[in-house]
């Protein structure tokens, strides 16, 4: 019985360190490259010693790449991924269901695969200035409404509240936007959305918070190491091109 109990255990044992040592080969051997994160809803989210990640790349207009290709959920795909002025890989170039031959891409799974709504809002504020904003969503029978607009450091809308919903104060990161609704425009797109498998990331105990706080200032991208197949195993988190410690 001894016996038996010391294998499992030195089973166990091997198992974790076979796993520790893999996951240091991927990283001394992978090619390092810097993604852009975007902020998230933080109304929607847990919080916890970890961070939640969203990637400029996760959302991707099929449009403007000229595909027709249609993506089922869960299907394997290789984003092919550009370097931007600030020198995160921020820009989609192709999505393909093969292994590129050459180029950086990253290895995905379709999340959903959809036509979506683009909305572009004009907005006068209370003090008179007009102002074009671009929400994910919006309601399309508001105009004439009063709303109040977080935005990030970007000038992009976080969320929105609908003043004669008379919900609290909305507390915005960066700036807000109270005004009127005069127009809505609405075009529509085909979207991809796409996980990498570092959509989060564990963090030392009681940093997630303010960590998750930069991330929606616009100054967290992450380090990932890439296989040759594409799949990312996230090596840092950085905060204005510093690591976090």
């Amino acid at each position: 019985m001894r016996m038996r109990f010391a294998a499992i255990v030195l089973l166990q044992i091997l198992l974790l360190t076979a796993i520790v040592a893999y996951k240091q080969w991927w990283i001394g051997t992978g090619t390092r490259v810097i993604l852009k994160t975007e902020a998230i809803d933080p109304r929607s989210l847990f919080r916890g010693d970890y961070v939640v990640l969203n990637y400029a790349i996760s959302t991707i207009n099929l449009e403007s790449l000229s595909t027709k290709e249609t993506y089922g959920v869960g299907e394997p795909v290789y984003v092919s991924i550009q370097m931007g002025s600030d020198n995160t890989y921020n820009t989609v170039t192709a999505v393909n269901k093969n292994l590129p031959d050459n180029g950086f891409f990253i290895q995905g799974r379709v999340r959903s695969h959809y036509p979506n709504t683009r909305y572009e809002l004009t907005v006068r504020d209370d003090s008179g200035s007009i102002h074009n904003l671009r929400p994910t969503w919006f309601e399309t029978n508001k105009e004439g409404g009063r709303f109040t607009f977080c935005l990030d450091v970007n000038g992009r809308v976080l969320y929105y509240n609908r003043l004669e919903d008379k919900l609290p104060p909305a507390k915005c990161y960066e700036t807000s936007i109270t005004g009127t609704v005069e127009a809505i425009k609405m075009t529509t797109f085909d979207q991809l959305t796409v996980t990498y498998g570092i959509e989060s990331y564990f963090v030392q105990e009681g940093a997630g918070k303010d960590i998750e706080s930069v991330r929606n200032k616009g100054k967290l991208s992450v380090e990932v190491s890439l296989k040759g197949d594409g799949k990312a195993i996230i090596t840092a988190l950085l905060v204005d091109g510093k690591r976090v410690k």
